[in-house]
């Protein structure tokens, strides 16, 4: 086929011996059969199909005197933004219908200083950061921009209108899912966040809450085992829960080190080809109408709802909702507590990072500490503080090593899961355990007590027990150590009623202190208590 067009196009447009116009051209071919010889058309408007285009190769195809083009419509590809072909043409078509909702490119666009452009398809937060960088930047006179921007945009207008030079960020929505953007000139002003969370179709900034869910309707009948009604998860084209976690966008930040297989299982089904009966309905597909909506909390309690056809994943609406809030910062960013349980982190791809300096982690299988280092500002370490379930693979990390103040967590600390080996593989000098056993306590101190600490660590322990057992076994074993040991001399024992305390010698030069107080009560019913034990060691 390729030769039979090589001769096709050589029969009609070869060995022309004077310039021929073309009013119009369009370019979707991988490879254009060109002519080898013959004097080469003159061409007014040119429209090419390609994500990432060579212009270099319209110079090939176009006689000279077609440059500069009277329009140019290509694919938006920050690229070539700058090409002389690009810069030069009278008018400029861009179209984004595969990457409307990539910020990074609105980074890119504010640069181009080309005085006519239309946008064709374009996201509607493009046209409202574009008016901000207008009014903060300025523009030639003479420069006119088009949009197609789905919705009216004459909610913009009127902003302008009331507001003159000022644009109230939060009276300005994202006009297809009503995000609230802040305005370019706000991402360059310094910004302190309190408390930063981030879940899988949530965000949490200081006290307000940004929810992501999906409204599903099906127009005849509901296929079996498909899910209906809200949900907070993404599905599938056949209406069953699925995982996003292989759907990686450009900035996206994987938490997780390893995968555990969970949320394959169906994928190598239909990769085998043997497909039970059950697998076969719920492959029914059925028509089902999607809708994103997205519910803003206050710290107030009051909320307000916006939906949108256009966007029907999470995932998406939270790489999107990420951007716009966070996105093409151009000054560094402070957050005080940052809290993530999401297996993707929906981060930005342009932009300044946040110096954090509290990092909390949810419950991972296996967590990927080189993947805080894509998030945060490189002088968020070593971090202040950082939580993580507990996991024997990263106790040597060095991000872990360094950090001022370690808090420790467990699910199933209870049976076992803080070993003496795991405990001792820690070097920090201030961590803090939670829900601890009593054994893996005083297995630590005979440990320190033998292996020696460095003066100035400080560890405190959360032990669960019983209201009438009081955890008086710490004071007696120690008694029992100072006993047994020689270089483990009981320095003094304190058993008032607040307080009780043990003190013995561990080196010439250092003390090991152990104290607890009076319990927490956490389960009225069973009568469990939460008792806070202190085990420091103190310069002699």
């Amino acid at each position: 086929m390729y030769e039979g067009m090589k001769m096709l196009i050589a029969a009609i447009f070869g060995n022309r011996n004077v310039i021929w116009n073309v009013e119009s051209m369009n370019i979707s071919a991988d490879n254009v059969r060109w002519i080898v010889t013959g004097v080469k058309p003159l061409v007014q408007e040119m429209k090419l199909f390609y994500r990432f285009v060579n212009l270099n190769g319209l110079r090939s195809i176009c006689h000279p005197t077609s440059f500069p083009l009277k329009k140019l419509n290509i694919e938006l590809d920050p690229r070539i933004l700058n090409h002389e072909i690009v810069v030069n043409a009278e008018k400029l078509l861009l179209r984004a219908e595969m990457f409307i909702y990539e910020t990074d490119y609105l980074h890119q666009l504010m640069e181009v200083l080309h005085p006519r452009v239309r946008f064709s398809r374009v996201a509607p937060i493009f046209f409202s950061e574009l008016m901000d960088h207008w009014l903060a930047h300025g523009r030639p006179v003479g420069t006119s921009w088009s949009f197609q921007v789905g919705g009216s945009a004459s909610g913009y207008i009127n902003v302008l209108r009331e507001n003159d030079e000022v644009i109230e960020s939060d009276r300005r929505f994202h006009l297809s899912l009503h995000l609230p953007p802040l305005r370019y000139v706000e991402k360059r002003t310094h910004l302190k966040i309190n408390k930063l969370i981030f879940k899988d179709n949530e965000i949490t900034v200081n006290q307000t809450t940004y929810k992501l869910s999906i409204d599903r309707k099906y127009e005849i009948e509901k296929p079996p085992f498909s899910i209906s009604g809200p949900i907070n998860y993404d599905v599938d084209e056949f209406g069953c829960k699925t995982s996003t976690k292989y759907f990686m966008i450009n900035g996206d930040v994987c938490m997780e080190s390893s995968s555990n297989g969970i949320g394959d299982g169906f994928r190598r089904i239909r990769l085998s080809g043997k497909e039970s009966g059950l697998t076969v309905t719920m492959r029914k597909k059925t028509e089902c109408k999607s809708t994103l909506k997205l519910t803003v909390t206050s710290e107030n309690g009051e909320q307000r709802i916006y939906a949108s056809s256009k966007i029907t994943k999470i995932y998406e609406g939270m790489k999107m909702l990420i951007a716009a809030i966070f996105g093409n910062r151009t000054v560094i960013w402070n957050v005080e507590s940052m809290l993530i349980s999401t297996g993707n982190v929906r981060w930005i791809s342009s932009g300044e990072k946040p110096f954090v300096r509290e990092m909390k982690l949810g419950c991972y299988h296996s967590v990927n500490l080189d993947s805080l280092r894509s998030i945060c500002h490189p002088s968020s370490f070593p971090l202040k503080s950082l939580r993580f379930e507990m996991d024997n693979s990263i106790l040597d990390h060095e991000i872990l090593v360094n950090a001022e103040n370690l808090i420790v967590a467990s699910q199933s600390s209870t049976y076992g899961v803080y070993t003496d080996n795991h405990l001792h593989k820690i070097s920090n000098l201030k961590v803090r355990l939670f829900s601890i056993t009593e054994m893996s306590v005083v297995g630590l101190m005979d440990m320190w007590l033998e292996q020696g600490r460095p003066v100035g660590t400080s560890w405190s322990f959360e032990v669960d027990g019983s209201a009438e057992d009081e955890p008086i076994g710490y004071i007696n074993t120690l008694r029992s150590i100072a006993r047994s040991r020689e270089n483990a001399q009981l320095i003094e024992t304190d058993d008032r009623r607040q307080v009780k305390s043990i003190k013995l010698s561990m080196s010439p030069s250092s003390i090991l202190s152990v104290s607890y107080g009076h319990p927490i009560c956490h389960d009225h019913v069973n009568r469990r208590v939460t008792w806070k034990v202190k085990m420091e060691v103190l310069q002699r």
